[in-house]
This record gives structure tokens, sequence and C-alpha cells, in this order.
């Protein structure tokens, strides 16, 4: 017969039994002791006793199953006051500020009380890509938010679906959707070509490198261009949407409000990037001549032979929503080719390639308007004037112009020390040298009158 394990059990002082358990162990820890059955009954025998404690062993030993997790549910304003309530300990205030800014003046007026699970993926990238192209309207606001501004969005539902989950609001498969999933989650829009510009490393040409580049735009249909981004500093988008019927002859200005793009293949208008770039802009008398010359020469050529001019294109003119203003039938587009075909930001591509292969220059259209703004610094242009005139939302975009280094602040910054140099040393010989002199002549000029003073002396003597 097998000998019984009888570890861990001890008879009682009224002959009953008991048994302990300890568990020590890398991967499991517990202890137990009992005295009686499942029934409430005591263990009458060492037999009853042994039995009870290798039936709890297999118990404490075997894996429980995890407790299934119940999902609550939330409206996102209730995720944000808890956010705010507990999880702002390690914030800096100025990140916590930019938080509130988003939720009372965006968020809370779009999603503030709607559940969390009713809230998706796609909902919030239509949401942010509004706010990218158009804005949302809050506060009378018209006109896109910068993509970095948009970014900061992102980041923030990133953060309140965090805790969402961390509270049991949503479960795995959800916030694996929304966050984690490179196939399905939240993610920004795609970048405008002026905003992937602005991205890289745009450079201010020379006046040499410009005269080159004029020298090849000359030539062809797109010079007219050329010089609306180098003497006004558009944006290439803005350019080709202008109009004729945007200038003002009587007053030499032109009215900036629309931008050229592509949607779905078909040429569109639309609102500028922002409501500050929605802008008035002066034009020298030069401008206004060869504009009035290209006005001209596209009415002489179109009724000398209007079968022949190619200004067919349908435009579709459209608003910040996206809804469908007009469509343009050979509208009055500023640039045209000769025989009136329109013009488009993809023209300029042939004479990137051009630019490069004649003069080994690296063209970017976006770089004659940086050019244009760094000469309008070099000038003194007051920050305000210029800030008008690019169409900037922020005085800090305007600032980098005049922060930048070039070649004509190099040359004036070396002029300002030496300018420094010549009063330091004028200066120095004034306070310094020309006393110090004095000093010595009048040394001198004691010695040499000492014999006067010794013979006065003699004469009191």
């Amino acid at each position: 017969m097998a000998k019984v394990n009888d570890t861990g059990v001890y008879q009682l002082e009224d002959g009953s039994w008991e048994y302990r358990i300890v568990i020590n162990t890398k991967d499991l820890k517990a202890t137990a002791k009992a005295r009686q059955d499942d029934s409430g009954n005591p263990f009458k025998t060492k037999k009853q006793a042994v039995e009870a404690r290798a039936k709890k062993l297999i118990e404490l030993k075997t894996p429980k199953p995890p407790k299934p997790i119940v999902v609550k549910d939330a409206k996102l304003s209730e995720i944000y006051e808890e956010y705010m309530l507990n999880g702002t300990a390690q914030k800096a205030k100025s990140t916590i500020r930019k938080q509130q800014s988003m939720w009372e003046n965006h968020i809370e007026k779009n999603f503030g009380n709607r559940y969390i699970s009713t809230i998706t993926a796609q909902e919030l990238k239509d949401y942010l890509a509004k706010m990218y192209a158009y804005g949302d309207g809050i506060e009378s606001y018209q006109g896109g938010y910068s993509y970095k501004y948009v970014e900061g969005f992102l980041k923030f539902f990133y953060l309140l679906y965090g805790r969402a989950y961390g509270h049991d609001l949503i479960d795995t498969d959800r916030y694996t959707k929304m966050v984690i999933d490179k196939g399905n989650r939240l993610t920004m829009p795609d970048r405008t070509h002026e905003d992937e510009e602005d991205e890289r490393n745009i450079k201010s040409y020379t006046m040499e490198e410009i005269a080159k580049i004029e020298s090849v735009f000359r030539r062809g249909n797109c010079y007219t261009a050329f010089l609306l981004g180098f003497k006004l500093g558009l944006r290439i988008s803005e350019v080709f949407g202008l109009r004729f019927s945007n200038i003002d002859w009587g007053n030499s200005t032109v009215k900036i409000n629309r931008q050229m793009g592509f949607e779905d293949g078909a040429i569109c208008l639309g609102p500028v990037k922002t409501f500050a770039a929605v802008r008035t802009i002066d034009l020298t008398l030069p401008m206004i001549e060869h504009l009035f010359e290209v006005d001209n020469k596209q009415k002489e050529t179109r009724e000398a032979n209007p079968d022949a001019y190619r200004n067919t294109e349908v435009v579709l003119d459209k608003d910040k929503n996206g809804v469908l203003l007009e469509r343009i039938v050979g509208g009055d587009f500023i640039c045209r080719k000769e025989n009136g075909e329109l013009l488009t930001p993809n023209s300029i591509k042939y004479w990137t390639r051009a630019i490069k292969k004649e003069t080994g220059i690296d063209f970017n259209f976006h770089s004659l308007r940086r050019t244009h703004a760094t000469q309008m610094v070099n000038l003194n242009t007051p920050v305000h004037e210029l800030m008008l005139r690019l169409g900037h939302k922020k005085f800090s975009t305007t600032l980098r112009f005049y922060a930048d280094e070039n070649k004509f602040t190099r040359d004036k910054l070396i002029e300002n020390i030496e300018t420094i140099d010549a009063a330091f040393e004028k200066a120095r010989v004034y306070l310094v040298e020309e006393p110090k002199k004095d000093a010595e002549n009048l040394a001198k000029i004691q010695k040499d009158l000492s014999y006067l003073f010794e013979e006065t002396n003699d004469e009191i003597k």
C-alpha cells in the first residue's frame, strides 16, 4: 500500500485534523489552512485532511482565467475632465493651456457631448482634414490652420483615447484601430504642396541667380508667373489662380483671394490658405505695364482667331466647404499660353528642369517668394507691412525672414562692426591718448620752466 504524504497535516487537541500550505516560489506565492471540509465539517481523520490539502494545492497551482473586462462607455467630455483632474500633474503649463484652448474653442463644440463608442477614426480624420483645409468656423475664423497646429489635435485625440483605454472605457480592438493599427488609425491629412515646400530648405536667390533664372523664363509661356512670384512674393497656387478681374488698374493693386489646385483630376479654385492670406498688393508701374500688355495680347489673339484660341477648359470654383460655386469656362486667367491654353502649377515642372540643365541652379518656385521677402527685409521694410504683403497669419512667420542670414545682411553686419570699431578708436584717442599726450607735454613744460621757480625761491630767501 502506497504511503500517504502527510506533510503539512497536523492533529489538534480535540482529535480533529488541520492542513496548512505555504508556497513561496518564483512563480507563485500563496498560503492556506483549513480545519473543515467544503461542507463545514471538521476533518475527523488524517486521510481527510491530506486529501483536502492535495485538492487545495491543485486549486492554488492551477492558473485562474482572467476576469472578463467590463467595458463601460463615456462621453468625450467626461474623459477630458478626468484627464484634467488626474493626468496633468507632470505636464508643462503651456501644454495644459494649449490643450484647454483646443478643447474649449474647437473639440468640445464638435465632439464633447458624443459617447466615445460612437466616434469613428474616419470621422476624426475628416475633421482634421477640414481644420487643415478650411478651419472649422469657430469664432468666425475662416481659412485653414497650419499643419503643425492641426497635428496638435491629432496628438490630443491620441492622449484622450489612451485615457479612455486605461479606464476600460474602450476595448482593445477599438483602441488598436484608433491609435495603433497603421492601416486604420487616426492620421493627419496629406500636406499641401505649399506646406511641403515650406518644410524644405527653401533658399533665397542672389541677384545673379535671379538674372539667370529670368533669362530662361523670359523665352517661355511662364514668364508672367515668374514675375508674379518674384516681384509680388505670391505662392505658386495664388499665381495660377490669379485673374485679370482681380486687378484694380486705377489704383495699381491686385487682390489675392483664390488659389488653384486639383481635386480628382479636375482643376479647381478655392479660398487661399488662411483668412490673412486674403490681401491687396500694390503693383509697380513696370508690373502694371507688363500685365496690361499681357491682357491686350490675349484679347488680340482671341479676337484674331477665336476658333483656334484654346480657352475651353473648365475650372471648378468651390467654397471653403468644397461646395461648387461656379463652373468657369475659359475664365480671364492671367497665366495662359499664346494659344489660350490654361497654365497650371504643373506647368512649372518643365522650367524647373530647364533651369537646372542650363544654369545648374536647383529651382524651386517658392524660393521666388522667399527671395522677395528677403529683399524687402534688406530694404528695412516694416515687419507689419511685409506680413500683410505676404499674407502671413502670424508675426512669427514673417520674423523668420528678419532672422535669416544672407550675403547682404552679413556685409551689413561687417560694415556695422567696422563702424563700431572706428567709433571706439575715436573715443579712445579722445579720452585716453590725447589726455596722456597733454600730461606729457605739461610735464615737459614744467621741467623747462623749473629754473624760473628755482630763481624765484632764491630771491625769496
